[in-house]
């Protein structure tokens, strides 16, 4: 049956980026605008960075796995 292999004849096109490593480049978050900066589940920046620099003397707890 052809509707059964039809999925052989398709073509699937993708895109890798690493925007993270293109994002290393930028000037100025003035110049080179992020294009998701605070939308769907990314924060925004200036608060996460402020947030970060309020927990950088905070000690991490040690959790050991014993078997």
């Amino acid at each position: 049956n052809v509707q059964y292999i039809r999925w052989l004849y398709a073509c699937f096109f993708a895109i890798d980026a690493d925007f993270r490593m293109k994002r290393k480049d930028v000037s100025s978050n003035h110049v080179d605008l992020s294009l998701n900066n605070g939308c769907v589940y990314f924060i925004e920046e200036t608060a996460y960075k402020k947030w970060l620099g309020k927990c950088k003397n905070e000690v991490q707890e040690v959790h050991l796995i014993t078997i």
